[in-house]
Protein backbone atom coordinates (compact mmCIF):
# COMPACT_ATOMS: atom_id res chain seq x y z
CA UNK A 1 0.00 0.00 0.00
CA UNK A 2 1.39 3.39 -0.71
CA UNK A 3 2.60 5.56 2.06
CA UNK A 4 0.43 8.21 1.53
CA UNK A 5 -2.78 5.95 1.27
CA UNK A 6 -1.65 3.90 4.13
CA UNK A 7 -1.53 7.12 6.15
CA UNK A 8 -4.90 8.14 5.64
CA UNK A 9 -6.30 5.16 6.28
CA UNK A 10 -4.24 4.95 9.73
CA UNK A 11 -6.06 8.29 10.65
CA UNK A 12 -9.53 7.19 9.78
CA UNK A 13 -8.91 4.35 12.01
CA UNK A 14 -7.92 5.91 14.58
CA UNK A 15 -10.74 8.33 14.53
CA UNK A 16 -13.27 4.83 14.45
CA UNK A 17 -11.10 3.32 17.39
CA UNK A 18 -11.37 6.43 19.43
CA UNK A 19 -15.22 6.40 19.46
CA UNK A 20 -15.12 3.42 21.09
CA UNK A 21 -15.00 1.72 24.72
CA UNK A 22 -11.32 0.56 25.85
CA UNK A 23 -12.58 -3.37 25.60
CA UNK A 24 -13.68 -2.71 21.86
CA UNK A 25 -10.87 -0.96 20.78
CA UNK A 26 -8.44 -3.11 21.93
CA UNK A 27 -10.04 -5.78 19.71
CA UNK A 28 -9.95 -3.77 16.83
CA UNK A 29 -5.96 -3.44 17.94
CA UNK A 30 -5.60 -7.13 17.98
CA UNK A 31 -6.63 -7.52 14.34
CA UNK A 32 -3.28 -5.98 13.33
CA UNK A 33 -1.70 -9.12 14.58
CA UNK A 34 -3.92 -11.52 12.90
CA UNK A 35 -2.41 -9.77 9.85
CA UNK A 36 -5.91 -8.07 8.68
CA UNK A 37 -5.76 -5.16 6.51
CA UNK A 38 -6.17 -1.79 7.23
CA UNK A 39 -9.97 -1.36 5.36
CA UNK A 40 -11.14 -4.75 7.01
CA UNK A 41 -10.31 -3.28 10.61
CA UNK A 42 -12.02 0.17 9.89
CA UNK A 43 -15.01 -2.58 8.63
CA UNK A 44 -14.58 -4.29 11.98
CA UNK A 45 -14.32 -1.12 14.18
CA UNK A 46 -17.52 0.80 12.09
CA UNK A 47 -19.82 -2.82 13.00
CA UNK A 48 -18.63 -2.91 16.28
CA UNK A 49 -19.76 0.84 17.10
CA UNK A 50 -22.70 -0.31 14.82
CA UNK A 51 -23.72 -2.96 17.66
CA UNK A 52 -23.03 -0.61 20.44
CA UNK A 53 -24.73 2.13 19.43
CA UNK A 54 -27.90 -0.42 18.71
CA UNK A 55 -27.60 -1.26 22.82
CA UNK A 56 -27.71 2.23 23.44
CA UNK A 57 -30.68 2.56 21.53
CA UNK A 58 -32.88 -0.25 22.56
CA UNK A 59 -31.59 0.40 26.20
CA UNK A 60 -29.11 -2.42 26.76
CA UNK A 61 -26.54 0.26 28.51
CA UNK A 62 -27.54 3.31 30.46
CA UNK A 63 -24.50 4.71 28.56
CA UNK A 64 -25.38 7.56 26.53
CA UNK A 65 -22.35 7.44 24.05
CA UNK A 66 -20.42 4.34 22.62
CA UNK A 67 -17.74 4.69 24.24
CA UNK A 68 -19.71 4.60 27.34
CA UNK A 69 -20.38 0.78 27.18
CA UNK A 70 -18.66 -0.86 29.80
CA UNK A 71 -18.29 -4.67 30.03
CA UNK A 72 -21.04 -5.34 32.68
CA UNK A 73 -23.50 -3.90 29.89
CA UNK A 74 -21.80 -7.11 27.51
CA UNK A 75 -22.23 -9.67 30.17
CA UNK A 76 -25.80 -8.51 30.25
CA UNK A 77 -26.58 -9.70 27.01
CA UNK A 78 -28.50 -12.76 25.61
CA UNK A 79 -28.68 -14.73 22.28
CA UNK A 80 -32.49 -12.40 21.76
CA UNK A 81 -30.83 -9.28 21.87
CA UNK A 82 -28.52 -10.54 19.19
CA UNK A 83 -31.55 -11.53 17.08
CA UNK A 84 -33.89 -7.95 17.50
CA UNK A 85 -30.23 -6.60 16.47
CA UNK A 86 -30.34 -8.74 13.03
CA UNK A 87 -34.05 -7.35 12.69
CA UNK A 88 -32.06 -3.66 13.39
CA UNK A 89 -29.99 -3.92 10.60
CA UNK A 90 -33.11 -4.24 8.19
CA UNK A 91 -33.55 -0.62 8.11
CA UNK A 92 -32.14 2.10 10.66
CA UNK A 93 -31.36 5.86 10.63
CA UNK A 94 -28.31 7.15 11.53
CA UNK A 95 -27.13 11.23 12.18
CA UNK A 96 -23.87 12.41 11.43
CA UNK A 97 -22.38 16.45 10.96
CA UNK A 98 -20.33 16.94 7.80
CA UNK A 99 -17.61 19.24 7.29
CA UNK A 100 -19.60 21.88 7.22
CA UNK A 101 -20.67 21.57 10.05
CA UNK A 102 -24.57 20.53 8.85
CA UNK A 103 -26.47 17.66 10.43
CA UNK A 104 -27.38 14.91 7.58
CA UNK A 105 -30.22 12.12 8.62
CA UNK A 106 -29.80 8.93 6.82
CA UNK A 107 -31.88 6.20 6.72
CA UNK A 108 -29.45 3.03 5.99
CA UNK A 109 -30.60 -0.41 5.36
CA UNK A 110 -29.11 -4.15 5.09
CA UNK A 111 -29.81 -7.15 2.49
CA UNK A 112 -29.28 -10.49 4.41
CA UNK A 113 -25.32 -10.18 2.69
CA UNK A 114 -24.90 -7.32 4.60
CA UNK A 115 -26.25 -8.58 7.98
CA UNK A 116 -23.94 -11.46 7.16
CA UNK A 117 -21.27 -9.89 7.26
CA UNK A 118 -22.46 -7.63 10.53
CA UNK A 119 -23.07 -10.90 11.83
CA UNK A 120 -19.22 -12.37 11.18
CA UNK A 121 -17.48 -9.26 12.91
CA UNK A 122 -19.78 -9.94 15.78
CA UNK A 123 -18.62 -13.77 16.00
CA UNK A 124 -14.96 -12.41 15.69
CA UNK A 125 -16.06 -9.76 18.54
CA UNK A 126 -17.64 -12.11 20.98
CA UNK A 127 -15.02 -14.68 20.44
CA UNK A 128 -12.34 -12.42 21.29
CA UNK A 129 -14.36 -10.86 24.66
CA UNK A 130 -15.08 -14.65 25.53
CA UNK A 131 -10.89 -15.20 24.97
CA UNK A 132 -10.47 -12.38 27.47
CA UNK A 133 -12.66 -13.55 29.50
CA UNK A 134 -14.58 -10.33 29.01
CA UNK A 135 -18.00 -12.23 29.08
CA UNK A 136 -18.83 -15.65 30.43
CA UNK A 137 -20.43 -17.29 26.79
CA UNK A 138 -20.22 -16.59 23.07
CA UNK A 139 -23.73 -16.01 23.10
CA UNK A 140 -23.27 -15.38 18.91
CA UNK A 141 -21.16 -18.31 18.52
CA UNK A 142 -24.15 -20.36 16.70
CA UNK A 143 -25.69 -17.50 15.42
CA UNK A 144 -25.64 -17.43 11.77
CA UNK A 145 -27.26 -15.77 8.22
CA UNK A 146 -27.36 -18.03 5.19
CA UNK A 147 -26.97 -15.51 2.58
CA UNK A 148 -27.81 -16.62 -0.57
CA UNK A 149 -28.13 -14.33 -3.34
CA UNK A 150 -30.70 -15.45 -5.37
CA UNK A 151 -32.58 -12.89 -7.23
CA UNK A 152 -30.10 -10.60 -6.68
CA UNK A 153 -29.13 -8.71 -9.32
CA UNK A 154 -25.93 -8.33 -10.20
CA UNK A 155 -25.14 -5.38 -12.64
CA UNK A 156 -22.98 -5.44 -15.47
CA UNK A 157 -23.22 -2.61 -17.90
CA UNK A 158 -23.76 -3.02 -21.43
CA UNK A 159 -21.67 -1.93 -24.30
CA UNK A 160 -24.25 0.54 -25.26
CA UNK A 161 -23.95 1.66 -21.66
CA UNK A 162 -20.57 2.10 -21.86
CA UNK A 163 -20.62 3.98 -25.25
CA UNK A 164 -22.88 6.48 -23.43
CA UNK A 165 -20.74 7.00 -20.62
CA UNK A 166 -17.42 7.71 -22.67
CA UNK A 167 -19.74 9.79 -24.78
CA UNK A 168 -20.86 12.04 -21.61
CA UNK A 169 -17.57 12.17 -20.13
CA UNK A 170 -15.57 13.62 -22.85
CA UNK A 171 -18.98 15.66 -24.39
CA UNK A 172 -21.24 16.27 -21.30
CA UNK A 173 -24.59 18.24 -21.82
CA UNK A 174 -24.21 20.98 -18.96
CA UNK A 175 -24.11 24.22 -19.27
CA UNK A 176 -20.95 26.47 -20.41
CA UNK A 177 -20.20 27.65 -16.59
CA UNK A 178 -19.89 23.59 -15.86
CA UNK A 179 -17.97 22.95 -18.72
CA UNK A 180 -15.18 25.26 -18.06
CA UNK A 181 -15.16 23.44 -15.08
CA UNK A 182 -15.08 20.12 -17.01
CA UNK A 183 -12.80 20.83 -19.36
CA UNK A 184 -9.70 20.82 -16.14
CA UNK A 185 -10.90 17.40 -15.37
CA UNK A 186 -12.21 15.70 -18.56
CA UNK A 187 -9.11 13.70 -19.52
CA UNK A 188 -8.46 12.46 -16.32
CA UNK A 189 -11.82 11.47 -15.68
CA UNK A 190 -12.44 9.80 -18.95
CA UNK A 191 -9.16 7.69 -18.70
CA UNK A 192 -9.36 6.54 -15.28
CA UNK A 193 -12.84 5.43 -15.91
CA UNK A 194 -11.68 3.94 -19.02
CA UNK A 195 -9.29 1.97 -17.10
CA UNK A 196 -11.63 0.53 -14.82
CA UNK A 197 -13.51 -0.78 -17.81
CA UNK A 198 -11.02 -2.18 -19.59
CA UNK A 199 -8.43 -3.80 -17.12
CA UNK A 200 -11.00 -4.63 -14.41
CA UNK A 201 -8.81 -3.72 -11.32
CA UNK A 202 -10.21 -2.77 -8.30
CA UNK A 203 -10.74 1.18 -7.66
CA UNK A 204 -8.13 0.83 -4.67
CA UNK A 205 -5.60 -0.53 -7.13
CA UNK A 206 -6.51 2.02 -9.78
CA UNK A 207 -5.80 5.54 -7.29
CA UNK A 208 -2.23 3.69 -6.31
CA UNK A 209 -0.91 3.54 -9.37
CA UNK A 210 1.85 6.02 -9.92
CA UNK A 211 3.01 7.64 -13.27
CA UNK A 212 6.32 5.67 -12.80
CA UNK A 213 4.22 1.88 -12.96
CA UNK A 214 2.64 3.21 -16.33
CA UNK A 215 5.38 1.81 -18.80
CA UNK A 216 3.53 2.88 -22.27
CA UNK A 217 6.62 0.73 -23.87
CA UNK A 218 5.56 -2.11 -23.09
CA UNK A 219 1.99 -1.84 -22.84
CA UNK A 220 1.62 -2.87 -19.15
CA UNK A 221 1.56 -1.68 -15.53
CA UNK A 222 2.27 -2.37 -12.06
CA UNK A 223 -0.89 -2.92 -9.89
CA UNK A 224 -0.51 -3.47 -6.23
CA UNK A 225 -2.79 -6.36 -4.89
CA UNK A 226 -4.47 -7.25 -2.20
CA UNK A 227 -1.84 -8.32 0.42
CA UNK A 228 0.64 -5.59 -1.14
CA UNK A 229 1.82 -8.34 -3.90
CA UNK A 230 3.13 -6.63 -6.47
CA UNK A 231 1.76 -7.98 -10.32
CA UNK A 232 2.40 -6.58 -13.88
CA UNK A 233 -0.78 -6.41 -15.91
CA UNK A 234 -1.11 -5.58 -19.86
CA UNK A 235 -2.69 -2.75 -20.59
CA UNK A 236 -5.40 -2.97 -23.72
CA UNK A 237 -5.22 -1.54 -26.78
CA UNK A 238 -8.06 0.40 -26.50
CA UNK A 239 -6.90 2.67 -23.74
CA UNK A 240 -2.76 2.87 -24.33
CA UNK A 241 -3.37 5.34 -26.72
CA UNK A 242 -5.58 7.47 -24.16
CA UNK A 243 -3.29 6.71 -21.83
CA UNK A 244 -0.43 7.89 -23.22
CA UNK A 245 -2.40 10.97 -24.16
CA UNK A 246 -2.80 12.32 -20.21
CA UNK A 247 0.52 11.12 -19.00
CA UNK A 248 1.93 14.17 -21.35
CA UNK A 249 -0.81 16.55 -19.84
CA UNK A 250 -0.18 14.72 -16.46
CA UNK A 251 3.67 15.26 -16.36
CA UNK A 252 2.79 19.09 -17.21
CA UNK A 253 1.08 19.14 -13.41
CA UNK A 254 3.22 21.31 -11.61
CA UNK A 255 3.57 19.03 -8.46
CA UNK A 256 5.82 16.08 -6.49
CA UNK A 257 3.16 14.16 -6.35
CA UNK A 258 3.70 10.19 -7.86
CA UNK A 259 0.55 9.74 -8.10
CA UNK A 260 -1.45 8.80 -11.89
CA UNK A 261 -4.78 10.49 -10.87
CA UNK A 262 -4.56 13.05 -8.95
CA UNK A 263 -7.62 15.61 -7.39
CA UNK A 264 -8.21 19.15 -8.22
CA UNK A 265 -5.81 19.66 -4.66
CA UNK A 266 -3.36 17.85 -6.69
CA UNK A 267 -3.11 15.10 -4.28
CA UNK A 268 -3.79 11.05 -4.77
CA UNK A 269 -7.30 10.41 -5.64
CA UNK A 270 -9.34 8.96 -3.38
CA UNK A 271 -11.79 6.01 -3.63
CA UNK A 272 -14.54 8.17 -2.54
CA UNK A 273 -14.23 11.15 -5.61
CA UNK A 274 -13.90 8.31 -7.86
CA UNK A 275 -17.51 6.73 -6.89
CA UNK A 276 -18.79 10.31 -6.36
CA UNK A 277 -17.67 11.09 -9.88
CA UNK A 278 -19.36 8.05 -11.04
CA UNK A 279 -22.56 9.25 -9.76
CA UNK A 280 -22.17 12.35 -11.44
CA UNK A 281 -21.72 10.94 -15.12
CA UNK A 282 -24.93 7.99 -13.97
CA UNK A 283 -27.17 11.06 -13.71
CA UNK A 284 -25.97 13.13 -16.49
CA UNK A 285 -25.78 10.30 -19.28
CA UNK A 286 -28.88 9.33 -17.44
CA UNK A 287 -28.10 5.52 -17.55
CA UNK A 288 -30.66 3.48 -15.03
CA UNK A 289 -27.87 0.74 -13.87
CA UNK A 290 -25.95 2.18 -10.51
CA UNK A 291 -22.16 2.91 -11.19
CA UNK A 292 -20.07 1.31 -8.81
CA UNK A 293 -16.49 0.98 -9.36
CA UNK A 294 -17.20 -3.23 -8.91
CA UNK A 295 -19.74 -2.79 -11.95
CA UNK A 296 -17.50 -1.99 -14.16
CA UNK A 297 -14.93 -4.86 -12.74
CA UNK A 298 -18.09 -7.35 -12.75
CA UNK A 299 -18.51 -5.73 -16.45
CA UNK A 300 -15.26 -6.55 -17.35
CA UNK A 301 -14.74 -9.81 -15.66
CA UNK A 302 -18.11 -11.36 -17.43
CA UNK A 303 -17.16 -9.75 -20.68
CA UNK A 304 -13.27 -11.55 -20.40
CA UNK A 305 -14.74 -14.70 -19.39
CA UNK A 306 -17.38 -14.82 -22.02
CA UNK A 307 -14.69 -14.06 -25.02
CA UNK A 308 -12.12 -15.80 -23.59
CA UNK A 309 -14.11 -18.75 -22.03
CA UNK A 310 -11.56 -19.78 -19.82
CA UNK A 311 -12.17 -19.59 -16.20
CA UNK A 312 -8.98 -19.65 -14.94
CA UNK A 313 -7.58 -17.58 -17.01
CA UNK A 314 -10.37 -14.60 -16.53
CA UNK A 315 -9.08 -15.34 -12.68
CA UNK A 316 -5.57 -14.46 -12.99
CA UNK A 317 -6.42 -11.14 -15.06
CA UNK A 318 -8.49 -10.34 -11.83
CA UNK A 319 -6.07 -10.92 -8.77
CA UNK A 320 -8.54 -13.71 -7.41
CA UNK A 321 -6.88 -16.40 -5.51
CA UNK A 322 -9.27 -18.90 -6.21
CA UNK A 323 -10.77 -19.51 -9.56
CA UNK A 324 -14.23 -20.25 -6.94
CA UNK A 325 -14.61 -16.57 -6.51
CA UNK A 326 -14.35 -16.09 -10.43
CA UNK A 327 -16.95 -18.91 -10.91
CA UNK A 328 -19.54 -17.52 -8.41
CA UNK A 329 -19.61 -13.67 -9.24
CA UNK A 330 -18.02 -13.25 -13.02
CA UNK A 331 -18.11 -16.19 -15.03
CA UNK A 332 -21.93 -15.96 -15.74
CA UNK A 333 -22.76 -17.15 -19.45
CA UNK A 334 -24.24 -13.80 -21.54
CA UNK A 335 -27.32 -14.34 -22.81
CA UNK A 336 -26.37 -14.62 -26.04
CA UNK A 337 -24.39 -17.79 -25.44
CA UNK A 338 -27.65 -18.79 -23.33
CA UNK A 339 -30.08 -18.37 -26.02
CA UNK A 340 -27.92 -20.21 -28.41
CA UNK A 341 -26.82 -22.87 -26.22
CA UNK A 342 -30.92 -24.01 -25.93
CA UNK A 343 -31.63 -23.08 -29.54
CA UNK A 344 -28.65 -25.61 -30.68
CA UNK A 345 -29.34 -28.38 -28.28
CA UNK A 346 -29.70 -31.95 -29.78
CA UNK A 347 -28.81 -35.05 -28.36
CA UNK A 348 -27.89 -36.15 -31.85
CA UNK A 349 -25.16 -33.30 -31.63
CA UNK A 350 -23.87 -34.99 -28.57
CA UNK A 351 -23.34 -38.61 -30.19
CA UNK A 352 -20.38 -39.73 -31.63
CA UNK A 353 -20.69 -40.13 -35.81
CA UNK A 354 -18.63 -41.53 -38.33
CA UNK A 355 -17.97 -39.19 -40.61
CA UNK A 356 -19.04 -39.84 -43.66
CA UNK A 357 -16.11 -39.18 -46.02
CA UNK A 358 -13.80 -40.40 -44.29
CA UNK A 359 -11.11 -42.46 -46.46
CA UNK A 360 -9.49 -45.66 -45.13
CA UNK A 361 -6.23 -45.89 -45.57
CA UNK A 362 -4.32 -49.89 -46.23
CA UNK A 363 -1.31 -50.49 -44.48
CA UNK A 364 0.60 -53.91 -46.45
CA UNK A 365 2.98 -56.17 -44.44
CA UNK A 366 5.53 -54.27 -45.62
CA UNK A 367 4.83 -50.73 -44.95
CA UNK A 368 4.24 -52.08 -41.02
CA UNK A 369 7.31 -53.92 -41.04
CA UNK A 370 8.91 -50.32 -42.22
CA UNK A 371 7.12 -48.31 -39.41
CA UNK A 372 8.73 -50.71 -36.74
CA UNK A 373 12.01 -50.45 -37.66
CA UNK A 374 11.92 -46.90 -38.07
CA UNK A 375 9.80 -46.13 -34.99
CA UNK A 376 9.84 -49.16 -32.98
CA UNK A 377 6.26 -49.19 -32.79
CA UNK A 378 4.88 -52.49 -33.70
CA UNK A 379 1.26 -51.49 -34.88
CA UNK A 380 0.60 -54.99 -36.41
CA UNK A 381 0.42 -55.74 -32.67
CA UNK A 382 -1.77 -53.14 -31.55
CA UNK A 383 -4.25 -53.80 -34.20
CA UNK A 384 -4.85 -57.11 -33.40
CA UNK A 385 -5.35 -56.21 -29.92
CA UNK A 386 -7.63 -53.57 -29.94
CA UNK A 387 -9.45 -56.16 -32.89
CA UNK A 388 -9.76 -58.67 -29.60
Amino acid sequence: MKADIQQKLEQQLKKSIQQLPPFASDFIYQLRFRKKELRTQIEYAKDVGLFLRYMIEDNLTTAKTIRGVTPDDMKKLTYHEITYFISYLTKYTREYTNHRGTVIRKTLTNTDVGKSRKIATLHSFFAYLTHEKIVPTNIVEFIDIKATEDGYIRDRLTYDELNLLFETILNPDVSERQRAYHEKTRLRDYVLIKMLAYTGVRVSELVQLDIDEINLQNQSMVVLRKGNKKEKLQIPNSVIDDLAEYLDERRLMDTDESALFLSMQKKRIETRTVRQLLKKYQEIAGIKTNLTPHVFRRTFGTNHYNNQKDMYLTAQILGHSSADTTRKFYADPDEDRRNQSMQEFDYKATQKETPQNQESVTLTPEMLAQIKATTGLDLSALLQKASE
